[in-house]
């Protein structure tokens, strides 16, 4: 049995003399699975996550809450959200109610991390928490937990403490709060998780042109080009961040005249800021007064910028939305991290502020909420994120049901982690672009520091949720307002009219916010859902799809696309789905004229268009001039023709009730079945497929009395793809014949690609106006075919896959064959991972001393299609040889690990090469690519005298399982890391008891030599069964 010790994690050389690890001691007539079997036992036991120190009460494993609670009790206030959420909290793997990063703390395997952490009466660092229960906490919760704190000495809100009972959620959060509660909050009645409040940081002149929003120096489309006042007048936008200086004269008012910057926000005229809140400052309430938050880190004065910065009178680094006003929501403190609480009372006080009538100005309420922030990274290595269950996702989810649409930025980490708030469901999250410093899109990659998804799994059978990001925006040196600090370090002053550049997703988030603006000011009527469907479906689509069995675009970096509101406000590019823009055509359709007495037209898209089997196609139409007063809404009803004789049949997802916005337009989306074009009793007239839009206007406050109707013809369009060959697993070579089947209409391609590369576009197709069906198609692959001198495709195994992309972004589910290309004789094809790893003793070092056995790691793999035999190794130390072996046979596909040993004589930091056949012997059947990997290494000058280490990790026991009654005997490895022999070591052996720790013995070990590792046996005996908390130190003689 090998222990992992609880103690400090050594995987770098230092000195200690002292370890502690657990021991699992079973009753002498126990089976080992015993402590599992919860038929005979009347507590229910977590399941033991390897990796994570289990929850422990009194020495031993905590039984499970009933966290069930199927029903509430009577004296207590109703819950505000969803019964049984918590089974899905995402940093819980044992499923106990305590948060994983808690338990980590609670066993000493780190310390707080918490930026308001002061040293309790316990001597830990404390923590911050938000304790969730299964109703909503009221004054009996109130005063329990209270009760609790007070037990553990916390310092309470007089002593600078956290404490806030939020309304959106059935949750407190505390702060200052000692480790030694945390296991009695847990155990309080109605508690149903205790999350570790999570550490929320800021994710740190073309952007704005490249999204098609405001005209560039080429003729791109723009929203702006299109209809100059559309800059999100009226809209209302909360910026929840370090604050912001809104001063600043891009940010004072809007006609930028006589703008001289003026702590006084509402000194002008025509002042952008309505509102602020600092939520740092105060847990919970919403003051009756506005706040103006000052922003002394900078980030949120930027990110105000670019969201509705009106450049000021120079019209340099105009923000997306200039017309936009401004609520200031000072969540995160001047020095950066902060505990979600602030973030978290921020968002309560937006949304209590959802409808609020500002006393400051014309405006009311909040319409969007951007979200610059985010979830730090925890210490354990595997943090993947959050799954949409965190405390402030919860509470934005709350927000978007209130009608704000939340925009979050989706992190800096540059790996798969979708951190909280972006991986809230409701949110729109936003990925990271380098635009190259122009606005040619063509060139435009995701930001190498933007994080991907898909989330974490929230366990509730949607897969669609776990699709983050939504959208992705110009993130990369973003020229946006400097805050006043930043113009001038020295003199407290107002920011004036600097600018600075700034990256992250911190700068995408506020393009999508404003973008959102102009879509708001253009469609007062959209709620959050309508806007996140219609980002989604109206992006500029990059990447190859995550998975197509998912979504046919969604790509794990790019999201659904790069936002384009050229897209969005059909400005002459291809977008597949809604469609807010203004009609200007007064008969757009020569197919379907306007009556001199029609109330209304449609006006996209034209008659006889296709519409697409499995996709979403949003319609528009406005009122005419005359429509009567009071004509409000419009009913809908999508069918197609069963015979000749008129028999209809509706098309489910094809009816509805739409209003009509204060432009006196209306927007219907239907939902076309994917199977739709299969229905056996389609009528088919001519060979095409007809539906028919139903659309009736009418005043609902005059019961349809008043309303006409008005019909629009479709064609049913679909894409469809058969592979013939290559097939099954099939060795291919030279010139491939690739055949197979298609349907589809209008101007669409076949692309392929083989393994992860970019798709490819073969073949193109071409049938305006006409629905093709299983057409037959071939075109020949060659598998020689090279670039800049190598074969794209050398020989091995690989995935083949076809696709169809058609009009309208539509993509069809992917075909796969599992090929192996095999153009050259067999042979073997050796290659190095590309990293060392480096141990002393079994154990993974980052560091060594001199004159110490290292084992020199690597992994060698045989990629050919051969057996590789008698391959010759080498081990070098900045190029002098150290170590040489011969590795006798390697299978093809196969990996062997390589093992080679070195002691070093002089410290430093050496160069370590291991070397396939460096002389080349094997070169009729290996590439010499790859077959060489290094890494440096520090070696350190062993300390004078004796210094003793006793090594974690690698303590065993025998036998491996012991019983209680019986003897035992421990292997605890000691090193002598000092030069000198060490004599008579004295070794104590400590038992952790309800009283503290007792010593058990003393032993010695006579002769432990400078430099050398020596297992020292114990032996013992414990008369418990139980988990058994053993502490060992060494004393050497003097």
């Amino acid at each position: 049995m090998v222990l992992q010790g609880i103690g400090d994690n050594m995987r770098n050389l230092r000195v200690s003399n002292i370890i502690m690890f657990s021991i699992l001691i079973l009753s002498g007539f126990a089976q080992a699975t015993d402590i599992h079997d919860i038929d005979d036992q009347d507590e229910i036991f977590p399941v033991i996550i390897d990796g994570l120190p289990p929850l422990m009460c009194d020495g031993e494993l905590c039984p499970l809450k009933n966290r069930l609670h199927e029903s509430i009790p009577s004296d207590v206030v109703p819950p505000v959200e969803k019964n049984g959420w918590w089974f899905s909290y995402g940093p819980d793997r044992d499923s106990n109610g305590m948060d994983d990063r808690l338990q980590r703390i609670i066993s000493s395997e780190y310390e707080s991390e918490s930026p308001t952490s002061i040293i309790g009466k316990d001597g830990r660092y404390t923590v911050a928490i938000v304790v969730d229960y299964a109703w909503h906490p009221s004054s009996q919760e109130i005063n329990s937990l209270y009760e609790v704190l007070t037990n553990h000495d916390w310092v309470g809100i007089e002593g600078g403490a956290w404490f806030q009972v939020l309304e959106s959620i059935d949750s407190i959060t505390v702060d200052k709060v000692p480790v030694s509660a945390l296991l009695d909050i847990w155990k309080l009645s109605g508690v149903v998780v205790v999350e570790q409040q999570n550490v929320m940081v800021p994710f740190l002149d073309v952007s704005v042109p490249s999204m098609h929003v405001s005209s560039g120096p080429t003729s791109s489309p723009s929203a702006h080009g299109q209809n100059p006042s559309i800059r999100g007048d009226d809209v209302v936008i909360a910026i929840l961040d370090t604050g912001v200086d809104n001063e600043h004269r891009s940010l004072n008012d809007f006609d930028d005249q006589d703008d001289e910057p003026d702590s006084d926000p509402f000194s002008y005229d025509d002042h952008k800021f309505v509102c602020g809140y600092d939520a740092t400052a105060v847990a919970g309430g919403n003051p009756n007064e506005c706040d103006d938050p000052d922003d002394g880190a900078g980030h949120g004065t930027h990110v105000a910028g670019t969201a509705l910065g009106t450049g000021s009178s120079s019209r340099q680094h105009v923000g997306v939305a200039p017309g936009a006003y401004l609520v200031d929501v000072k969540v995160l403190t001047d020095a950066g991290g902060t505990n979600s609480q602030t973030s978290i009372n921020g968002l309560q006080w937006t949304i209590n502020n959802r409808d609020t009538d500002w006393d400051n100005g014309n405006q009311s309420g909040i319409d969007i909420a951007s979200m610059s922030l985010g979830s730090l990274s925890s210490p354990n290595s595997d943090d993947t994120g959050d799954n949409g269950s965190s405390a402030e996702a919860r509470l934005v989810n709350n927000a978007s049901e209130n009608g704000i649409v939340m925009v979050c930025a989706m992190g800096n980490d540059g790996r798969q982690r979708v951190p909280s708030p972006a991986s809230a469901d409701e949110c729109i999250s936003v990925a990271a672009i380098d635009d190259k410093s122009s606005i040619d899109r063509t060139d435009d990659t995701i930001a190498d520091y933007s994080n991907w998804g898909p989330r974490d799994d929230d366990l509730d059978d949607d897969e669609m949720d776990e699709l983050k990001p939504d959208v992705s925006a110009p993130g990369t040196d973003i020229s946006a307002p400097q805050h006043a600090s930043g113009s001038n370090p020295i003199l407290e002053s107002n920011a004036d009219n600097d600018y600075t550049e700034m990256s992250g997703t911190s700068m995408a988030t506020p393009h999508v916010s404003g973008l959102i603006a102009l879509m708001l000011q253009d469609s007062p009527n959209l709620d959050p859902e309508e806007i996140k469907d219609l980002l989604q479906q109206n992006s500029e689509i990059k990447g190859s799809p995550y998975d197509s069995d998912i979504h046919p675009s969604w790509n794990e970096k790019y999201g659904y696309g790069m936002v384009d509101a050229a897209l969005l406000f059909d400005l002459g590019s291809s977008g597949g789905g809604g469609d807010p823009g203004d009609p200007t055509d007064p008969d757009p359709d020569p197919e379907d004229p306007v009556n001199p007495g029609d109330w209304f037209m449609f006006q996209s898209p034209p008659s006889y268009s296709f519409l697409t089997s499995g996709l979403s196609t949003a319609i528009r139409g406005n009122l005419t001039d005359n429509a009567p007063e009071g004509v409000d809404s419009v009913s809908f009803n999508l069918y197609y023709m069963t015979c000749d004789g008129g028999c209809k049949k509706d098309v489910e997802g094809g009816y509805g009730i739409v209003n009509i916005n204060d432009n006196d337009e209306f927007f219907i989306t239907v939902n076309i079945p994917e199977d739709l074009h299969l229905r056996p009793d389609i009528r088919i007239s001519s060979y095409h497929h007809e539906l028919t839009l139903e659309a009736v206007v009418y005043d609902s406050g005059n019961n349809s009395s008043i309303s006409q109707g008005k019909n629009r013809n479709f064609e049913l369009g679909w894409y469809d793809l058969a592979l013939e060959t290559p097939t099954g697993i099939s060795s291919v070579s030279g010139d491939v014949e690739v055949t197979g089947f298609r349907s589809g209409y209008g101007e669409h391609e076949l692309q392929y690609r083989v393994g992860n590369s970019e798709w490819k576009t073969p073949l193109q197709f071409v049938n305006i106006g006409e629905q093709e069906q299983d057409e037959e198609w071939t075109w020949y692959w060659n598998t020689l075919e090279e670039e800049n001198g190598n074969r794209i495709t050398p020989d091995g195994q690989y995935s083949f896959a076809v696709r169809i992309v058609g009009e309208n972004d539509y993509v069809t589910k992917e075909i796969r064959r599992d090929i192996v290309v095999d153009n050259d004789p067999p042979a073997a094809e050796l290659e190095m991972e590309q990293s060392l790893s480096f141990t002393i003793n079994g154990l993974l070092r980052d560091q060594s001393y001199v004159n110490s056995d290292i084992g020199v790691i690597g992994i060698m793999r045989n990629i050919g299609d051969k057996v590789a035999e008698d391959v010759p190794l080498e081990l070098r130390v900045d190029g002098a040889l150290k170590y040489e072996l011969t590795v006798a046979r390697i299978e093809p596909g196969s990996s062997v690990e390589v093992v080679m040993y070195w002691a070093p004589t002089d410290s430093g930091t050496p160069t370590v090469e291991m070397l396939i056949d460096p002389a080349n012997s094997l070169s009729n059947e290996d590439n010499v690519y790859g077959n060489t990997v290094s890494s440096t290494y520090t070696i350190l000058d062993r300390p004078n005298g004796v210094d003793i280490n006793l090594i974690d990790g690698i303590v065993q026991t025998s036998p491996d399982i012991p019983r209680s009654g019986e003897q035992f005997q421990l292997k605890v490895p000691v090193e002598n890391i000092g030069s000198e022999t060490a004599t008579s070591v004295l070794f104590t052996v400590e038992f952790e008891t309800e009283i503290g720790w007792l010593e058990y013995g003393n032993f010695t070990e006579s002769i432990i030599s400078g430099g050398t590792v020596t297992n020292v046996p114990i032996s013992l005996i414990s008369n418990e069964s139980s988990i058994l908390h053993i502490r060992v130190k060494a004393t050497p003689s003097l």
